[in-house]
């Protein structure tokens, strides 16, 4: 056999398996998976990076019942700028309980709807309160944001839609920390710099890594690999959140223990909170701050069956202890968000015990059913009302609008 023939054999072996493992890969992702769609779309990430908050919602994302508009807003019509006439622009802000994620494993698996969601509630609940004025509730939240987040986002980006008034629904990412180095910044799990490392001395793993994330865009069967190897190393998750897998054992509940907490929380978020009320005061917005509801809070008028299951659930990967440790710091965190905003002219509302007995309000640990989110806009929908009939006639009667 010649040379050339030998190589076109080679070729041919090598090639062939190549080409039956893309086209096997193209037919399931295209046609068999769980949600099947183009390679384009399957590369298609719901959130992307951003240079200044570190991620953001990907413009345009249509998966499940879950869209995002043009702008980056979870909501299915763009939103108008400038501000049409007679409008009054609600803005909710938070994290993946305000954007309204699903549930996954260990908790069964759930999608919410864009129709499902609070701010979709709540505009519902909105639509005919405020004689004169259409209410437009948008849905400014991102998944995994703490409150630092929020006041980029705002100086980058919502105060150029020229809000009426901004709804903050925080808690769970970043109101609980209680580690003395912790740090708003660079404690952020998602934080483009700590992978300022990597890029200055880059590993085997992250140059592969940096080398399927370029192919999976091309080839269906490197994607295919892309994501088994992913689930193997890990490579897409965040490094563990120490405030949640610490122990604190409850005689270590001591009043040393909330000191130290609150000194924490007020020189991070507290601050951070402080220093958006403040410019939104100046820019004449008016704000809500809430305080969001968790599985782990017991409720005073009792839970539902269905979300007593996923309390047990929760409970068994969840450290020891981390119950009685939630139900200590809860008071504190919620006596820090009201003074913050009473003292800056901002609205408090306390999420932390609105539930009962009567529906399933969890999918998982935080995150809301559709009862939940319409219950939570239930809670909002009066507060909401009050302070656009307030705007309203401060405008009338030539008054400065804000908090």
């Amino acid at each position: 056999m010649s040379r050339a023939a030998r190589i076109a054999l080679a070729l041919i072996f090598i090639s062939v398996p190549l080409l039956l493992a893309e086209g096997m890969s193209a037919v399931y992702l295209r046609y068999l998976s769980r949600n099947p769609r183009s390679l384009a779309e399957h590369n298609k990430q719901r959130h992307r990076y951003e240079p200044y908050r570190g991620h953001e919602l990907t413009p345009g994302w249509n998966l499940d019942g879950v869209r995002h508009d043009a702008q980056g807003f979870r909501r299915i019509e763009d939103v108008a700028q400038p501000k049409p006439d007679g409008t009054y622009r609600v803005f909710l802000m938070g994290g993946s309980a305000a954007y309204g994620l699903g549930a996954g494993a260990p908790f069964p698996d759930v999608s919410i709807r864009n129709d499902q969601t609070i701010d979709a509630k709540l505009e519902q609940r909105l639509r005919d309160a405020v004689p004169g004025k259409r209410v437009e509730v948008i849905n400014a939240a991102v998944t995994a944001y703490w409150t630092h987040q929020h006041l980029i986002y705002l100086l980058e980006h919502l105060l150029d839609y020229d809000p009426d008034l901004i709804i903050f629904m925080d808690g769970i990412n970043d109101h609980y920390h209680t580690q003395a180095n912790h740090n708003q910044f660079l404690s952020y799990q998602y934080s483009l710099p700590l992978r300022v490392g990597e890029l200055n001395a880059p590993t085997v793993s992250e140059v592969l890594r940096t080398m399927f994330e370029w192919a999976k865009q091309y080839s269906h069967a490197a994607f295919m690999l892309n994501e088994g190897i992913d689930r193997v190393f890990g490579w897409s998750a965040a490094p563990e959140d120490p405030c949640q897998r610490e122990v604190i054992p409850p005689d270590q509940l001591t009043p040393e223990y909330a000191a130290q907490f609150e000194r924490i929380s007020r020189r991070t978020w507290v601050r951070t909170l402080r220093t958006v009320l403040l410019l939104l005061r100046d820019q004449g917005v008016q704000a809500i701050v809430a305080v969001q509801p968790e599985l782990v809070f017991d409720q005073t008028r009792g839970r539902s069956s269905g979300d007593a299951k996923l309390f047990e659930i929760e409970r068994s990967w969840r450290p020891a202890f981390y119950h009685e440790k939630k139900a200590f710091l809860r008071p504190i965190a919620n006596r820090l968000a009201q003074e913050t905003a009473t003292t800056l002219g901002a609205r408090y509302v306390d999420l932390t015990d609105v539930f009962d007995d009567r529906d399933q309000y969890f999918i998982d640990y935080c995150h809301l059913s559709e009862a939940g989110g319409a219950k939570v806009a239930d809670q909002l929908a009066p507060v909401v009302i009050e302070a656009a009939q307030r705007a309203d006639k401060e405008t009338t009667n030539g008054h400065p609008v804000g908090p």
